[in-house]
């Protein structure tokens, strides 16, 4: 008998808890547990390849069900010792990286192989329903130039718009998830 008011206090601190948890989501006091999260991510994340060998890295992106307006990539880092990027568009002026489908409009497009930064963005048309799914948002050519330990990673702060990050439809708010960054080995001839 003793037992029993317990477990009943229990249930009742319980259906309070989860109350108070809906609540705080309904009014965007906090943000709702996803299971899955939206990404952004670099494919392969790893390789071997030699000097003067190019390859390709494509940026994928994957909204998790979620529809967004746009993705920027500020910046994705390199080392601009062991790698440089090869231009995408010889008619362009400056140093770009292949553009993917998923947008309609490419903004900021532009390499410094001096640095090693890329920058990128991606845009849906105004007025359409945005983009839900998964694809290639853009495809990095590097040419390996010197042997060594060649990390490709993504600047990402969760919830900030002045790095990597995925605008939420019909908002501001950035909602990206994770970032999957690589590392590439490179080897002499």
């Amino acid at each position: 008998m003793r037992g029993k008011p317990i477990v009943i206090l229990g249930l009742i601190l319980l259906v309070l808890l989860i109350g108070v948890y809906f609540l705080l989501v309904k009014e965007n006091k906090i943000q709702p547990v996803s299971l899955s999260s939206n990404s952004i991510s670099l494919s392969p994340t790893t390789g071997n390849y030699k000097v003067d060998q190019t390859f390709d890295v494509n940026i994928l992106i994957d909204t998790a069900g979620k529809t967004i307006d746009g993705v920027d990539i500020l910046y994705l880092k390199f080392d601009p010792k062991i790698l440089e990027v090869v231009d995408s568009s010889t008619t362009t002026s400056g140093i770009q990286i292949k553009q993917g489908t998923i947008f309609s409009m490419y903004l900021g497009n532009s390499v410094d192989n001096n640095t090693g930064k890329i920058a990128i963005s991606g845009l849906v048309q105004p007025g359409t329903n945005g983009f839900k799914g998964s694809g290639v948002f853009a495809t990095i050519t590097f040419k390996a130039k010197a042997s060594g330990d060649a990390k490709v990673t993504f600047d990402f702060t969760p919830g900030s718009t002045k790095d990597a990050n995925m605008v939420e439809h019909g908002t501001a708010k950035d909602i990206l998830g994770k970032v999957i960054n690589a590392d590439y080995s490179i080897g002499t001839k």
